[in-house]
């Protein structure tokens, strides 16, 4: 059927439901409806059409590549002797040599990105035994000779089977993943404390969390992308935690040439700039005098210097001792640690010091040897301490010696992320050969902690790409150094997304998969940063977001949440009301009571309303007192207040005046109610007693005479 008699019937249909035949506009809009939906399933159609095409050609490759891989893995595996038993058999006098391999079983299980065989381990050759197919050298011949990645896998599937990724595709570990790639796949429930080490088999993400894993070692010969680690650690630690939170002390002895552009970020340094060390420097001035100047070491640089590193691992101890003294006598509340510490006290956290290292053996043997000895007992006693101190140690090394990384130093640092290694450096580095058998792809590391064992290829960042992100950490915590990240991330959404009302349930709804951000803590987080005045009449706490200082307006029961209002709005009109003797005016107050609160008059919801403006809660008290016996103008009508009933809110009634009589000679009109709720034939005097001088209103008395203007 084609689309005009389709139409045409449509408009026939259309005709028959209305009764009557549709008007020209009426038809313009239900043709125009008809031929875009018509348009849309075309699109469908052809959109369907393509991927049928697509996964038809993706198919048809996947067979050719399984059937070619099929015949090469079995004599890719028969010339490794680990693999394959060759035997002499005699037959008609000739002596001929057989190979025995190793046979698969059908079928192929086809995935997106790899493949998987099945091997016949009732068939193997005699002598081969499973531990020989998984011997990773057997793994890294065939990678050469597949062309491709190959892994093991004989856990979830049952039986034994090899993993070969598929030729041209995404492969079981990718040969290399951007920064930005890497950082979308983190979960949205992962920490601010979380970074991401690498992708793994089947793109498969891995990242830790320095509060579970607080002390890091990374080894790598030069290019295997150790400093490239470091650097991603260092950038999304410090994008995602406050200098207030954060603090990092950076030492490279390489000259500081991998980290030279990250000495500008705000995290750099000791906490609140505590003096590590301070001596005297001797120059010699422009008139030639020598002058003596005294200089503070505060670690808010690039360390480049053994010389420098002893006095900066002695604070860092003598921090780790002093916090846990603390924690220590904090025990009766419930704190052993920094992660509690800082949950009780959110307002003023205690940062966490990040201690990297890169290089850190050359310090250990450019220095003397009792040096050297002070620096690895600082070290491992850093490690041994640090977890609950909140103090993490990242060592990195190309040199795996016994000597630098004694028992002490390894015992308390169970993460380790490995470049390409020798077998002896991946014995002492990893406590097995396994750095030895990754792929020399450069980025590729062997990740442990604690027992787990990973092949992973390590994000990318181009040192373009760092100096963004480092400009871009800089401007985000100019204005916003001692804020917390998470609050900071629900007060930007407050301004975003609710006009700066902050909701505690809204906002955590709107956050579900984030731990840090619960129900308590969003509710405690609006607590700590409500407006206060301190004894001296200062408001605050202020708070920084985007750049600007804002204050949080409490909440008014039952009307509205807290409210984040900027400081020059809110000193702007403080100042404004303390120019002037009245710093607000009743009618304000009532026009306020009229518009936005339905006319009720609750001391309390008026008075959270209006003591931002320097309101009183007596001022508030007198003002409705003083409206039930006196009527007041508002926008040229006369209104008073009348109580409705028990335990409800006074309410702003119209009313009218009469002009005076002979009986009342006063120059003031007499305000009569109106009540608009309630039929005037229904009214009697007896019903309820009026406040003195009012009465009502009949429909039976004259029009009064000589109303002011002001009641017209």
């Amino acid at each position: 059927m084609t689309a005009q008699t389709e139409t045409k019937g449509f408009l026939g249909n259309l005709r028959a439901a209305m009764g009557k035949k549709p008007t020209e506009r009426q038809r313009h809009f239900k043709l125009r409806e008809r031929l875009e939906a018509l348009e849309a399933r075309r699109a469908e159609a052809k959109t369907a059409r393509q991927m049928r095409r697509e996964d038809k050609q993706l198919r048809a490759i996947q067979r050719k590549q399984v059937e070619y891989l099929a015949k090469l893995l079995p004599r890719a595996l028969a010339t490794q002797k680990q693999a394959s038993v060759a035997k002499q058999q005699q037959k008609n006098g000739v002596v001929k040599r057989v190979m025995k391999r190793v046979s698969l079983i059908p079928p192929v299980l086809i995935h997106k990105d790899y493949y998987m065989f099945q091997v016949n381990t009732r068939d193997l050759p005699t002598g081969v035994a499973i531990d020989n197919l998984r011997d990773p050298k057997v793994l890294e011949s065939l990678r050469f000779a597949l062309g491709t990645d190959v892994q093991v896998d004989d856990s979830n599937y049952g039986g034994f089977w090899y993993l070969v990724a598929r030729i041209g595709g995404l492969g079981i570990v990718p040969k290399k993943i951007d920064y930005d790639e890497v950082i979308a796949m983190m979960p949205k429930r992962a920490s601010s404390w979380a970074l991401p080490v690498g992708v793994g088999q089947n793109k498969k993400l891995t990242y830790l969390d320095i509060r579970e894993r607080p002390h890091i070692l990374i080894a790598g010969a030069t290019g295997t992308g150790k400093s490239v680690f470091l650097k991603n650690m260092i950038l999304t630690l410090a994008m995602q935690n406050s200098p207030k939170r954060l603090r990092i002390i950076l030492a490279d002895f390489k000259m500081g040439a991998d980290f030279i552009k990250l000495q500008n970020l705000p995290h750099l340094g000791t906490p609140s700039r505590v003096r590590l060390k301070k001596s005297e420097v001797t120059d010699i001035g422009e008139d030639g005098e020598v002058v003596h100047e005294k200089s503070e070491d505060f670690a808010d640089y690039l360390i480049t210097e053994p010389e420098d590193l002893t006095p900066v691992l002695t604070w860092c101890n003598l921090e780790t001792n002093r916090r846990n003294q603390r924690f220590a006598k904090l025990v009766d509340q419930d704190i052993t640690n920094i992660n509690e510490y800082n949950a009780k006290f959110r307002r003023k956290p205690m940062p966490r010091i990040l201690v990297i290292l890169d290089e850190f053996p050359v310090a250990v043997l450019e220095v003397s040897k009792k040096e050297a000895d002070g620096i690895k007992k600082a070290i491992s006693a850093i490690a041994r301490k640090g977890r609950s101190a909140g103090i993490h140690i990242v060592l990195g090394t190309q040199i795996a010696s016994a000597n630098v990384m004694d028992g002490s130093i390894s015992q308390n640092i169970q993460t380790r992320i490995v470049g390409k290694s020798t077998g002896p450096q991946s014995q002492v580095l990893l406590g097995s050969w396994f750095a030895s058998y990754i792929s020399a792809n450069k980025g590729r590391v062997a990740f442990r902690s604690d027992m787990l064992e990973l092949e992973l290829q390590t994000p990318w960042v181009s040192p373009k790409q760092a100096n963004a992100l480092t400009q871009a950490i800089i401007e985000k915590w100019a204005d916003n150094r001692d804020e917390d990240a998470a609050a900071l991330k629900l007060f930007q959404f407050a301004l975003q997304s609710g006009d700066g009302y902050y909701d505690a349930e809204k906002i955590y709804k709107h956050f579900p998969d984030d731990d840090e951000i619960t129900r308590n803590f969003c509710r405690s987080l609006g607590a700590d940063y409500e407006l206060k005045t301190d004894d001296d009449g200062t408001p605050g706490p202020e708070i920084n977001v985007n750049g600007l200082p804002y204050y949080l307006l409490p909440a008014v029961m039952g009307k509205r949440p807290r409210k984040l209002v900027t400081v020059e709005l809110f000193t702007g009109s403080e100042v404004k009301a303390t120019d002037s003797e009245v710093k607000f005016t009743d009618l304000e107050v009532m026009q306020w009571v009229l518009d936005h609160n339905d006319g009720k008059f609750s001391n309390r919801v008026v008075y959270q309303e209006w003591r931002n403006r320097g309101a009183k809660q007596r001022q508030i008290e007198e003002i409705g007192q003083k409206y039930e016996t006196e009527a007041i103008e508002i926008e040229g009508k006369a209104y008073i207040l009348e109580f409705e009933g028990k335990n409800k809110p006074r309410r702003l009634r119209l009313v009218t005046c009469q002009a005076p009589n002979a009986a009342n000679q006063t120059d003031t009109p007499t305000p009569q109610v109106e009540n608009e709720k309630i039929v005037k034939n229904e009214i009697n005097d007896d019903d309820e007693e009026l406040p003195r001088g009012f009465d009502i209103v009949s429909g039976d008395d004259d029009e009064p005479e000589d109303i002011p203007d002001w009641l017209q």
